[in-house]
C-alpha cells in the first residue's frame, strides 16, 4: 500500500468477512475479526507491505472464501490510499477470489476481473525462522530500505530503512533483531545501531561511540550486544541505554563472544593488532594477535574447544585463515590457494568450518573440517560477503552480489541452492532466528502518532493528553517520545480520569509509573519508551495521560514529543498546568503523541484430553483437558450436559461408582470465546473384591 503525497488518510479499518451468496463481502452478517491501519503505517514515497494484526486471531475453515475489506473515514480525492494489485491488462489470475469494490460504504459491491489485489495472511499457529539480510540502502523510491526480513519460504516479511548503509545483523534468544551500519537517519536522529522486534517494529537505536561506523555484532550470554566500530569497540546494554567502552581505538571488524566465559574477540587491521582478546570484566586485552601485518580481520568464529579462527583479506606470504587456542597459542592455518580476501568464517555444531571469498574464479565457498582439511570447494563465479550456521538446521547460508541482484544460498550436499532474491546491489550480513519467529502478543489500543517537535515539562508544569477509549480492554502499558534536557530526576507518568463537562483532567491518579528521567538517551531527536500502565478501561469513556517531573526545571527537563500545529485527533486534546496540575489549560493549536497498549486476546482452544474411560467401582478416575488462551480461561466440568458443582479445574478426579457412568465434557471459556471438549465415556466394571462388613467365613467356612 502507499498513501498520497502528503496525505493523511487517518485510521484505516481492516475487517475478515465472510462471502455472501452474491460472491460478495457480507458486510450485513458483520466482521468476523478487526484491526487497523494509522496513517503512520503508510508511506508515500512508494509502496510497502503494511502487516495489520487482527485483534481477535480467527481460524479460518479449509476451501471456505472470505473477504478482507479495507476502508476509512479519512480517505477522500484529497487523502488517497492505493493498494498495490497485480494488473496485467487482461484478467484475474488469482484462481481463489477476486477483486471487489465498493462506492456506497459496503452497500453493494461490484466485481472486477482485470487484476488482484496483493495480500497476504499469517498463520498465528505456525511461523517459519526468521532470515535478515543487511546491506546497500535501495534510495530510488518505492524500494528504499537497507534492512529485508524473509522468512525461510522466501517471503518477503517487512522492510527498513536506516537511512545509510547496514552492515551486520544479529537475532537475539526473544529473536529481537539488532541491525549496525554507517551512521543514518531513519527520521529520529543519527543512529549506527537500530533494534526491531520480529515483526519489525523499532525498539530503538544508539549512536555508538560517536563514530560514522558500526560495523560487525556478537551477543554475550545475558543478550548484551558487542559492537565493532570505526573507533573502537564498545559492550551495549540490551536496552541500548547504555554502553561500555572495550577498546578505545582503531577500526574493528570481526567480532565475536566466547559464550564459555563471555570473553571476547576483537578482529582489526592497520597498526593495531589483527586479533585481541578481553575478559567479560573487560579491561586490558588478555593477549593480542598479529599474523599478517596490514591485513584486517573480517570476520571470527569460535570452535567447540574454545579455539578461535579469523578469516582475513589476502596479504601476500599469509593465509586467509589463522586460529588460536583461547590462551593465544597460534594453532592450525589454511591457505588453498585462495589469493583474494576471505570475508566471512563460520562454525558449526560438528566443527565443520565455513568460509566465503571473493576469489571468483576459484573457491569462493570453501567447508574445512575440524582440523583444517578441504572437504569442499565451491567455484561460485561471484563474490560471497557473509556466511553464518542455522541455530535450527545446523545449515550454513551465505550472502553476495549477483549482477545487481542479491540471493541468499543455502549450502547442501556439496552446492549452492538459491534461497531468497533481495533487490539491491549488495548483502554486507544475515542472521536467521534461533526459533520460530515471535508472533506479537500485544498491539497498540488508542493512539496519536503525527509528531513534528516537541512540548517541555518540568517542576510546576506539568502536560497532559486526553483520548477515548476505542473499546473495553485492559490497557497493560503506555508508550510516549521523550526528549532529554540534563537530568530531569524523577518523572511520573499517570492516568487520569476526565471531567465530563470540561474535558480537562481530573481527580487522583488512577494508576501511575515512575522512572528516572536522566534514563532517556536522546538529547535531540525523540526516543519513545514503554512504561507499565495498567488500568481497566471502559469503551467511549474519555481518560488522560498526565506527565511531571516535580524536581526538573529549565535546564533539567523532558520534552514529550507533540504535533505543534493543526491538531487532528479526533478523540481528545493536550493540556498544560502550571500549578503541579490543580489547574489545566486546553492547547488548541498542538497535540502530544502517545500509545496505550493491549494484549492481543485469542480465544480458548484445546489442544489435548482425555479419551474414552474404563474403570472398576472404587477405582480413581482422572479426566483433563489441556487448553490455550488469553487472557487464561477458566474451566467447567459437565456430566451428560449437565454442570458438575464445584469441577472448575482443568482435571477431574474422583473415585467411581455405577452412579458415575456417563459422558463428560469440559466448557473452556475466557472473555474472547468459548470451547467445549470432545465427550470422554466412563463406564464402570463390578470391583473384583467382595466387602464383609462382619469379617465373617466365607462360603464353606461359614458357621450356620
Amino acid at each position: 500500500m502507499r498513501k498520497g503525497s502528503g496525505d493523511n488518510i487517518g485510521t484505516l479499518n481492516v475487517g475478515l468477512y465472510n462471502v455472501d451468496g452474491s460472491d460478495h463481502p457480507d458486510i450485513a452478517g458483520g466482521a468476523l475479526a478487526t484491526g487497523t491501519i494509522s496513517d503512520s503505517d503508510v508511506s508515500d514515497s512508494g509502496y510497502n507491505w503494511i502487516v495489520c494484526t487482527l485483534g481477535t486471531p480467527y481460524a479460518l475453515t479449509a476451501s471456505t472464501k472470505y473477504a478482507i475489506v479495507v476502508h476509512g473515514d479519512s480517505l477522500s480525492v484529497a487523502n488517497v490510499l492505493t493498494w498495490s494489485r497485480d494488473n496485467d491488462g487482461s484478467t484475474s489470475d488469482y484462481p481463489g477470489g477476486d477483486l471487489e469494490w465498493s462506492g456506497d460504504g459496503g452497500s453493494s459491491w461490484s466485481t472486477t476481473t482485470t487484476g488482484d489485489l496483493l495480500f497476504r495472511c499469517r498463520d498465528a499457529s505456525t511461523s517459519p525462522d526468521l532470515i535478515v539480510l543487511v546491506g546497500d540502502r535501495i534510495t530510488d523510491g518505492a524500494a528504499a530500505a537497507s534492512v529485508w526480513a524473509y522468512n525461510t519460504s522466501g517471503e518477503l516479511q517487512w522492510t527498513y530503512d536506516t537511512g545509510a548503509d547496514a552492515f551486520d545483523v544479529v537475532i537475539d534468544s526473544v529473536n529481537d533483531v539488532y541491525v549496525s551500519g554507517v551512521q543514518g537517519d531513519d527520521g529520529s536522529g543519527s543512529k549506527n545501531l537500530w533494534k526491531f522486534d520480529s515483526v519489525g517494529n523499532k525498539l530503538g537505536g544508539r549512536h555508538v561511540r560517536g563514530t560514522t561506523h558500526a560495523w560487525d555484532l556478537a551477543l554475550d550470554s545475558v543478550g548484551r550486544i558487542i559492537v565493532g566500530t570505526g573507533n573502537g569497540a564498545a559492550r551495549v546494554a540490551v536496552s541500548l541505554a547504555t554502553e561500555e567502552i572495550i577498546a578505545s581505538a582503531g577500526t574493528v571488524g570481526g567480532v565475536a563472544v566466547d559464550l564459555v566465559d563471555d570473553s571476547i574477540y576483537l578482529g582489526s587491521g592497520g597498526s593495531y593488532a589483527n586479533l585481541r582478546k578481553y575478559a567479560s570484566t573487560l579491561g586490558a586485552a588478555l593477549w593480542s594477535q598479529t599474523p599478517a601485518s596490514g591485513s584486517v580481520v573480517t570476520d571470527i568464529a569460535i570452535m567447540s574447544d574454545q579455539r578461535v579462527i579469523c578469516s582475513l583479506n589476502y596479504s601476500a606470504g599469509k593465509k586467509i585463515i589463522y586460529s588460536w587456542d583461547m590462551n593465544g597459542a597460534n594453532q592450525l592455518d589454511y591457505d588453498g590457494g585462495v589469493t583474494t580476501n576471505a570475508d566471512s568464517v563460520a562454525v558449526d555444531s560438528s566443527d565443520n568450518i565455513y568460509v566465503v571469498t571473493n576469489d571468483t574464479t576459484g573457491k569462493t565457498f570453501i567447508k574445512l573440517n575440524s582440523s583444517f582439511v578441504e572437504q569442499d570447494t565451491i567455484a561460485h563465479g561471484l563474490i560471497l560477503r557473509r556466511v553464518v550456521v542455522g541455530s535450527g538446521d545446523d545449515k550454513p547460508y551465505a550472502t553476495g552480489l549477483r549482477n545487481g541482484s542479491v540471493l541468499c544460498w543455502q549450502y547442501d550436499s556439496g552446492s549452492l541452492d538459491d534461497m531468497i532474491q533481495c533487490p539491491t546491489d549488495e548483502i554486507e550480513g544475515i542472521a536467521i532466528s534461533s526459533g520460530a519467529y515471535v508472533i506479537p502478543t500485544t498491539t497498540k489500543a488508542d493512539y496519536y502518532l503525527t509528531a513534528s517537535g516537541a512540548l517541555n515539562f518540568q517542576g510546576t508544569t506539568w502536560l497532559a493528553q486526553t483520548f477515548t477509549a476505542t473499546g473495553s480492554y485492559d490497557m497493560i502499558s503506555v508508550k510516549i517520545p521523550f526528549y532529554r534536557q540534563g537530568s530531569p530526576g524523577t518523572t511520573t507518568i499517570a492516568l487520569r480520569a476526565v471531567d465530563g463537562v470540561t474535558g480537562k483532567p481530573t481527580g487522583a491518579d488512577l494508576v501511575s509509573v515512575s522512572f528516572d528521567g536522566s534514563e532517556i538517551t536522546t538529547l535531540s531527536t525523540a526516543e519513545w519508551r514503554e512504561f507499565t500502565l495498567v488500568y481497566s478501561l471502559v469503551n467511549g469513556t474519555q481518560y488522560a495521560i498526565v506527565i511531571r517531573t516535580p524536581t526538573g526545571d529549565l535546564f533539567n527537563r523532558l520534552l514529550w514529543g507533540a504535533k505543534l500545529t493543526s491538531p487532528d485527533y479526533p478523540d481528545g486534546a493536550a493540556y498544560g498546568s502550571s500549578d503541579s496540575g490543580a489547574t489545566w489549560t486546553i492547547d488548541s493549536v498542538r497535540e502530544l503523541n502517545f500509545e496505550t497498549i493491549k494484549e492481543i486476546l485469542t480465544a480458548p482452544e484445546i489442544t489435548a484430553q482425555s479419551g474414552n474411560t474404563e474403570v472398576s467401582i472404587g477405582q480413581q478416575v482422572s479426566l483433563f483437558v489441556t487448553a490455550t488462551g488469553e487472557p487464561a480461561p477458566t474451566y467447567q466440568w459437565k456430566k451428560d450436559g449437565v454442570p458438575l458443582s464445584g469441577e472448575t479445574s482443568s482435571t477431574l478426579t474422583f473415585y467411581a461408582q455405577s452412579s458415575d457412568i456417563g459422558v463428560y465434557t469440559c466448557v473452556v471459556t475466557n472473555a474472547v470465546g468459548s470451547v467445549t471438549s470432545g465427550g470422554m465415556v466412563l463406564t464402570t466394571t463390578p470391583s473384583a473384591y467382595a466387602y464383609n462388613p462382619f469379617n465373617l467365613p466365607l462360603d464353606a467356612d461359614r458357621v450356620t
